[in-house]
């Protein structure tokens, strides 16, 4: 059984017109609010909001829907991004990819229209992540993913931030996890993007040192 996450934080005009998209493909869809400064509501049958008191980030929003998702007996957890720049019709491709690996990513042309700070950054991300883990990671910041729960929930994570997203990379690839890829459109537009490069940066680098002490 599949189910959407999307975690959001001040969601623009267009979001409600993606819930409706990506519910077009998938029957259960969990929406997590971090904090949002307005408060929203989503009365669509088979989409269920939770929300966070206050901004906790996004890899506390997904830490707190997956555990619901696994509470709920869901096998597998789509995630997606709010700001429109993953293609909700894809949703069929990740569900319908059957070699049942650990955990499947979207993978995007790193070239234009992705920004040339963020080309490089994704260039050396997914290349020291694919050392670390022994694994060939073509874009380890897409957070257009498929994820098996069983595999998810045998380890711990702690990360509230976007590098939760490399957290889980690491632990489960690194411990011979399997991963596949699918193909998927690089698109950008005007949306508001909530990721700071230096800090975030440095988050990651100080999460690649302390991972070779898990």
């Amino acid at each position: 059984m599949h189910v959407a996450i999307i975690p959001v934080y001040n969601p623009n005009d267009h979001f409600i017109k993606l819930v409706k998209e990506v519910k077009k493909h998938i029957k259960d869809i969990i929406i997590i609010d971090d904090g949002s400064k307005i408060p929203f509501s989503i009365n669509i049958d088979g989409v269920f909001l939770i929300r966070n008191r206050f901004n906790r980030g996004k890899g506390y929003s997904l830490r707190k829907a997956f555990k619901l998702c696994i509470d709920k007996n869901f096998k597998f957890a789509i995630t997606l991004d709010a700001d429109g720049q993953h293609d909700p019709s894809l949703i069929n491709d990740f569900v319908n990819k059957k070699n049942h690996s650990d955990i499947i990513i979207g993978a995007r042309k790193i070239a234009y229209p992705m920004p040339l700070h963020r080309r490089f950054s994704n260039f050396i991300t997914s290349f020291l992540l694919s050392v670390r883990c022994g694994i060939n990671i073509q874009d380890s910041q897409c957070g257009y993913r498929k994820y098996n729960l069983e595999t998810y929930k045998k380890f711990n994570y702690d990360l509230d931030g976007f590098q939760f997203e490399s957290e889980v990379l690491i632990k489960i690839l690194g411990n011979g996890g399997s991963l596949d890829h699918i193909s998927i459109p690089t698109i950008y537009n005007s949306s508001t993007s909530y990721i700071n490069n230096v800090r975030d940066t440095l988050t990651f680098i100080k999460l690649y040192i302390r991972s070779f002490t898990w």
